[in-house]
């Protein structure tokens, strides 16, 4: 009879990673990046929608794309939701920085450097932030890994800084 040994360190092997096969592997797979942005359109500082293009010039159908060998392949497409702004930018993304050449993220508020990749992302954040949960967000199953703790220590006046620029009342 075949018996399976493990090459991996006994202690790890038990772990929810990459290396045991688990389920939730993107969760800590740092070569999985996000392939729908909004950043602030250079021409008018409002919304726009950056999407990482395929090799074929397509846009990705999901989410997350995890081929870092080929991502240098890729461009994102920029275009405004408000202005006639367009533009296709070369892909020169490093790990380090995985969204270098794509433009400031739209959703952000520099005092506590919170940020977000687009508004289902913001909204997943703001809702943690509260306390809150929306089961139908797809980013919930990554922000109790990474959510910054800086965010956690200053929520009650990031909750006020987000509701002040993003939910104004008057």
């Amino acid at each position: 009879m075949f018996t399976y040994k493990s090459t991996l360190n006994p202690k790890s092997a038990n772990t929810r990673s990459i290396e045991s096969g688990a389920s939730t592997h993107v969760r800590y797979c740092h070569h999985n990046w996000v392939t729908f942005l909004h950043v602030k359109c250079s021409k008018c500082q409002k919304r726009a929608v950056a999407r990482l293009q395929q090799a074929d010039g397509e846009p990705y159908s999901s989410l997350f794309f995890g081929d870092e060998l080929k991502r240098k392949d890729h461009k994102w497409f920029i275009a405004c939701e408000y202005c006639v702004f367009r533009k296709t930018s070369e892909d020169l993304s490093s790990h380090v920085n995985p969204f270098k050449n794509v433009g400031e993220f739209y959703y952000k508020i520099p005092k506590y450097n919170f940020w977000a990749y687009n508004f289902d992302h913001f909204l997943a954040s703001y809702a943690y932030l509260q306390s809150r949960r929306d089961t139908q967000n797809i980013y919930n199953f990554i922000l109790r890994a990474y959510f910054r703790r800086e965010w956690l220590l200053h929520k009650k006046q990031l909750i006020k800084e987000v509701e002040k620029k993003y939910f104004p009342t008057s």
